[in-house]
């Protein structure tokens, strides 16, 4: 194996050898589609910020909306996604969660520390752990969220709010803008959610990935803020998501990627949220292993269950961009059989049922994130670093909801003024089974370091599992019988 060393702002790189090991895959809203109020950006892509950006200048007019209503606690819920002209959906990969904790923490990074609005943390998650029924899909539903309390983003206390926010994220795939619609509710308005924000952000590869769409990155003619043709990455999205599609087909030329339970291959299927699906593991399975070739050298970040399976880092904890990704020769198989938490040892995958994962999530990821896969490719784009991305990590690291505060403790021990920092700095129902890492089988095995200089070139999500539901929507639509607040 060979891995590429993490510096400051650079991705993270390893390339498999042959790795046999094995183990458990641990992954509706009732408001209105956004409107196309006057934004405050133009319309023409090459001049919007990227989202992180768009949020950091939207946070100070959404708290001054808050204070100006009286509000001292405020929740973020999660935020529908919806892509071109589907259905909205409440399970898009990670970007439902991810862009309520970017509106969590542009709003914390806007706050006075003397006299700072209370923003909760994982509000959605939080609820939902109290009472299947508080949930925003409807108006008593949004009444009962108020009667609990929420875990505060700094501090170790805990409270109940005053008002919830949430909203609705349109990828726009022909136009690549990302639409944003910021909404409001309190205990005297759970009938209809107001809006109090609507802007408009680049779409880039990234924010594509979050949304585990079947996508790949093809070059167009723009124009850049000064006039000036130029070029840049225009993420393709499948019109027809439950069909195989040109996108597809364009995935399969570049990477192969397999699933065997037991030496079985697992058929994957297109899925109607624009991802793929396929059967969970049984819970007898003895040996779960990925199989992966590329037609040229590539590299692969490959998510379960919402951990890098290279060093086993949350999903969250940084742009796709900024995490390691295995390096893969052209022509070559490689095997892939388990979490690696060091250059060392795997821990092969294992297969635990839903209860046990519920009661005991040890290595897991967030919980909103089980049951899911996660590739992002990237192409060499060169040693000499001639090739240029023109959808970079952000600068600001928004989606992150457990900052770093490099003094020893963990964000939520921290106060407002440490916790802004940390953030500046970063920014029939089928068997419902889990791959986890299974450290007592642990394996080892070896890395070696290598040069990848990378841009992102395509990938897709698998939805293996769902949570808490005997087969649920598949990210198509709000009518699954386990709606999350």
């Amino acid at each position: 194996m060979k891995v590429y060393p993490p510096t400051t702002g650079a991705a993270k790189s390893w390339r498999p050898a042959w790795l046999a090991a094995c183990g458990l895959l641990a992954t509706a809203l009732g408001l209105a589609v956004i409107d196309s109020p006057a934004s405050a950006y133009p319309d023409t892509n090459a001049n919007l910020p990227d989202l992180n950006t768009a949020f950091r200048k939207e946070a100070p007019k959404i708290l001054k909306e808050l204070n100006a209503r009286g509000y001292k606690n405020v929740g973020v819920l999660k935020f529908q996604v919806k892509v071109n002209t589907r259905k909205a959906t409440m399970h898009s990969a990670r970007l439902n969660q991810q862009m309520a904790t970017r509106l969590e923490n542009a709003l914390i990074l806007a706050n006075k520390p003397s006299s700072p609005v209370g923003v909760t943390r994982n509000a959605s998650t939080a609820a939902q752990a109290k009472s299947r029924s508080a949930t925003f899909l409807d108006q008593k539903g949004r009444a009962q969220l108020f009667n609990f309390s929420y875990p505060l983003a700094w501090g170790k206390t805990s409270t109940k709010v005053d008002a919830f926010l949430t909203g609705i994220v349109q990828l726009d795939s022909h136009a690549d803008i990302a639409h944003v619609a910021v909404h409001v509710f309190d205990k005297k308005n759970t009938a209809k959610p107001e809006m109090v924000a609507h802007f408009k952000a680049k779409l880039t590869s990234s924010l594509v990935a979050e949304s585990g769409q079947r996508f790949v990155v093809k070059k167009r003619q723009a124009v850049d803020p000064s006039g000036n043709p130029t070029t840049t990455d225009d993420p393709t999205i499948p019109e027809n998501p439950t069909t195989t599609t040109p996108v597809d087909n364009d995935l399969a030329k570049v990477l192969s990627f397999k699933m065997y339970y037991d030496g079985m291959e697992v058929a994957l299927k297109p899925g109607s949220g624009g991802n793929f699906e396929c059967d969970p593991p049984p819970l007898t399975t003895k040996k779960i292993i990925y199989k992966v070739q590329s037609s040229q050298r590539v590299g692969m970040v490959l998510f379960v269950n919402g951990l890098n399976t290279l060093k086993m880092a949350r999903a969250d904890s940084g742009d796709v961009q900024q995490h390691y990704r295995w390096i893969l020769e052209p022509g070559k198989e490689y095997t892939i059989g388990g979490f690696y938490p060091s250059f060392e040892k795997v821990y092969p995958f294992r297969v635990i049922p839903e209860s046990e994962a519920a009661t005991n999530p040890g290595d897991l990821g967030p919980e909103d994130k089980w049951g899911l896969i996660e590739l992002t490719i990237f192409k060499d784009a060169g040693g000499g670093g001639g090739a240029t991305n023109t959808d970079p990590p952000s600068d600001s690291n928004l989606q992150n909801p457990s900052p770093d505060p490099g003094t020893g403790g963990t964000a939520p021990d921290l106060e407002l003024r440490s916790l802004q920092t940390a953030l500046a700095k970063v920014n029939k129902t089928k068997p419902r089974n889990l791959m986890v890492p299974d450290k007592a089988g642990e394996q080892g095995t070896k890395v070696e370091e290598v040069t990848f200089n990378g841009v992102i070139l395509g990938g897709y999500s698998i939805t293996y599992f769902k949570k808490g539901s005997g087969g649920g929507t598949g990210g198509g639509g709000t009518t699954n019988p386990d709606p999350e607040p």
